[in-house]
């Protein structure tokens, strides 16, 4: 994943690509962790309130 967000920059200036590369990298970061700590975060939810019943 981070690969592919570094791989799909291309600028001239190599400080401004790697400012590019950062951003894009923490963008694809923020998805992943949204999705992959959302579930978990509903899934324990979900897991006292069937234990509180």
């Amino acid at each position: 994943m981070v690969i592919a967000a570094c791989n799909s920059v291309t600028h001239v200036d190599p400080f401004q690509r790697m400012v590019l590369r950062l951003q894009v990298t923490a963008r694809a970061l923020t998805s992943w962790s949204a999705r992959t700590v959302g579930g978990v975060r509903l899934k324990l939810a979900i897991s006292r309130e069937l234990i509180l019943r």
